[in-house]
């Protein structure tokens, strides 16, 4: 996930889109955990044309675990 995060090409909306679904096939034991709550909702500000928010969810999503 964050190898195609970073790739110079990447559409951000496009990359939003395909979160949710992931966080869907996730167990319930941790779908509303951290990191991988944020799958559910990283890509909402997109809706107020928000991308700084949106890549800040992400990056600190992929920063969880370091």
């Amino acid at each position: 996930m964050k190898y195609y995060y970073y790739q110079d090409d990447m559409d951000i909306r496009f990359f939003g889109s395909k979160m949710y679904p992931i966080w869907m096939m996730l167990p319930h034991g941790i779908q509303n955990k951290e990191p991988f709550w944020t799958l559910c909702y990283a890509d909402d500000p997109l809706s107020l044309e928000d991308e700084r928010q949106t890549r800040e969810l992400y990056q600190r999503m992929f920063q969880y675990y370091k």
